[in-house]
């Protein structure tokens, strides 16, 4: 995987607009996202400035911002289901319920916790926000690529439970946990 995926690099997003990104991605496929999160911006976020002769930009919507929304107003950018989701957990940002920069001084397991209790997220999108928004190297975000390929290199012929799966990726790739993760996602989607 690293000698497919030279030069790989993990992203580091605002924690806001990651949390939201990683709710609304849940059960879609990449351009769907992409497109949620589209319409999102282009309806809800502000213009950006952009040179003369291209497409219009515009910023990720606030917390506060989202949170003044209907749920109908989120279900027209096409999100379905994760529209309460996204606007509960809007409401609880935009209302100071959790301060998301004090996420990054907190231990790991304290951090996944206090998002894992927002309206939407659960252990795989709690670990995508501590290593994409936050830096957490121990994060380690286990989706169907991952669960791919951690079965096919690591366990072939076997059915690890997720428990086995979390406790190999702590113990196999320490510290790196996070980067291996990365690794992984993306050469089980690009290789030939």
């Amino acid at each position: 995987a690293v000698a497919h995926c030279r030069g790989l690099r993990l992203l580091r997003q605002e924690p806001w607009e990651c949390l939201a990104s990683f709710i609304l991605s849940s059960s879609k496929q990449i351009v769907q996202i992409q497109q949620i999160v589209g319409l999102l911006c282009e309806r809800f976020g502000d213009p950006l400035p952009v040179p003369a002769g291209h497409d219009p930009a515009y910023s990720f919507p606030s917390a506060e911002r989202l949170a003044g929304c209907t749920e109908q107003e989120l279900r027209d950018c096409k999100m379905g289901f994760r529209a309460p989701n996204l606007l509960r957990t809007a409401g609880i940002v935009a209302e100071g319920k959790i301060d998301l920069a004090a996420l990054q001084d907190l231990p790991l397991d304290e951090a996944r916790k206090a998002l894992i209790a927002l309206p939407g997220v659960g252990r795989k999108i709690a670990d995508c926000v501590l290593l994409f928004a936050y830096g957490f190297p121990l994060a380690f975000p286990i989706d169907v690529w991952v669960l791919k390929a951690l079965r096919q290199l690591y366990f072939p012929r076997r059915r690890p439970t997720a428990k086995r799966l979390e406790r190999f990726s702590q113990t196999h790739f320490g510290p790196y946990a996070g980067y291996a993760q990365q690794y992984l996602f993306h050469y089980m989607r690009t290789k030939v």
